[in-house]
């Protein structure tokens, strides 16, 4: 065991006051009462776990009561801890096996006995990282005639699901849901779609897995032709100035990508001087590819912002000025601007409620102010239509080029809708579609955006000043490596 439960928390092992023989409580007899966590079980990541617990040795009408609670592992919760069976979602670990322990007090008047459970996670496979859930095997897509056609599709893993439908949507049409269907003998299910005249639409699978509803990734027909006679996009790589040079190289060698953004975190850090910035940045040049040093709008840890900042035409000017400063510094060619409000940012409830409307036109104009004086090459996020956080749309002055803020996901429905300009279609990228916390909106899988150039490529469809891509791979580093592997596997030459 990669440890010891019963080294791991002294109390838990304290709390068993349980002896052998009999002991009277109130007329009932309780011979050595036990705690029983059942027995240790092996999952995959992602999916729903039910613990199961129970109390041993006792007859009588005195109520039990179960405490469960983490001895070691990820940070994951239970769904009720004093319930005898609680349930919780593996972390996804991804690349080696995670081990969770879980302990157990049961308790009977005065007397209490403790037990533990251990739950190994296993990592994702090949099949799991390396592609899709569900897999289409026909059906229309592309540039395909009006009609009815049969589409078929299996699930890659032996994983149950329930709940199986196929929807269409598109941006003028209404949404057509199947009915609930079931697979054949070879796990294959089947339906048909309906393909309007001169119309782009998508269809997709929604499915439930441990409780939760899932969107597999879109299909889309009938695209628009575009403007061959447009520029090349751009394509960038998001990455974090301290992770791991190989991933780096593992992009650069893909052949996809045309700059890399290096993201220096707040502005308070000075991590331009870091060797490793400065590597990149060369890895970079040697490549051929343009770089582009990214900072924070808003310090999370240290020399925190206040809401007073958000109004102060000054406090934009200067923050774009040490940006675009480091940016010559350390040789790279562009600069950037992340205007997220994270976590250790002192407003962030504020702006994620709404502000109010007087706070927002004085913080547009203060923007608009600092705009006339300095810029930044790029901006992010850009604007958004959904509310609470219109305040994205107010940063748009601050960067010749948008990356947009509501393109994240591979949601269609939410991505025609948009009206508000950009440049760059950003993506956030995954070695999985699977989203738990947000299900019917899927992550990109790195080389299917890539791929589907009408997103974000106007030679190929894309709207508007739309002609770039920006691939965002979140901040776990292990999660980035296989996304990157990904793009070399997919793009490279063999």
């Amino acid at each position: 065991d990669p440890i010891d439960p019963a080294s791991s928390d002294a109390s838990a092992a304290d709390a068993d006051s349980s002896t052998p023989g009999e002991d009277a409580t109130d007329g009932e007899t309780i011979i050595s009462l036990g705690a029983d966590a059942g027995e240790n079980i092996t999952v995959r990541g992602g999916e729903t776990v039910g613990l199961s617990g129970s109390a041993t040795g006792h007859s009588g009408s005195s109520p039990v009561s179960f405490a469960w609670r983490k001895l070691a592992g990820a940070d994951v919760a239970l769904n009720d801890p004093r319930s005898a069976t609680p349930t919780f979602v593996a972390p996804e670990p991804m690349q080696v096996s995670q081990f969770l322990i879980w302990g157990l007090t049961v308790t009977v008047d005065e007397m209490s006995a403790v037990d533990t459970v251990e739950v190994e996670v296993l990592p994702l496979t090949e099949s799991d990282a390396y592609g899709v859930h569900v897999e289409f095997m026909s059906g229309p897509e592309g540039t395909t005639a009006p009609g009815s056609y049969e589409v078929s599709w299996r699930f890659l893993d032996g994983t149950p699901r329930s709940n199986v439908y196929l929807s269409r949507d598109c941006c003028e049409c209404q949404n057509i849901n199947s009915a609930i269907l079931t697979p054949d003998a070879g796990g294959i299910y089947a339906t048909s779609v309906e393909i309007p005249n001169d119309r782009t639409v998508w269809y997709f699978v929604r499915y439930t897995r441990g409780g939760t509803e899932y969107t597999s990734r879109s299909i889309h027909v009938n695209t628009s032709s575009g403007n061959p006679a447009a520029p090349e996009p751009i394509v960038i790589w998001w990455h974090p100035w301290h992770f791991d040079l190989e991933i780096l190289e593992t992009v650069l060698a893909s052949g996809v990508v045309t700059h890399v953004m290096i993201d220096g975190g707040d502005r308070c850090g000075a991590y331009y001087e870091e060797a490793v910035v400065h590597e990149a940045i060369a890895m970079c040049q040697a490549n051929g590819v343009k770089t582009i040093w990214s900072l924070n709008l808003w310090n999370s840890f240290t020399e925190l912002p206040t809401l007073d900042d958000t109004v102060d035409p000054s406090y934009y000017v200067a923050a774009m000025e040490e940006i675009n400063a480091e940016a010559n510094l350390i040789g790279a060619d562009y600069s950037a601007m992340d205007c997220e409000t994270y976590s250790g940012v002192p407003f962030d409830a504020v702006f994620e409620e709404a502000l109010p409307q007087e706070h927002f036109d004085a913080m547009s104009a203060a923007i608009e102010q600092a705009a006339r004086q300095v810029r930044v090459d790029f901006i992010y996020p850009a604007g958004t239509p959904f509310a609470p956080l219109y305040v994205n749309n107010t940063y748009r002055p601050l960067g010749r080029i948008r990356i947009a803020a509501s393109t994240y996901y591979d949601a269609p429905y939410k991505i025609c809708r948009l009206d508000y300009p950009f440049e760059v279609f950003g993506a956030f990228v995954k070695p999985f579609t699977e989203r738990p916390d947000h299900a019917w909106n899927p992550y990109f899988l790195p080389y299917d955006i890539v791929s589907r150039r009408y997103y974000w490529s106007q030679a190929s469809g894309a709207s508007g000043a739309v002609n770039g891509l920006w691939l965002y791979s979140g901040v776990e580093e292990d999660e980035a490596r296989i996304s990157a592997d990904m793009l070399y596997q997919y793009f490279s030459s063999p």
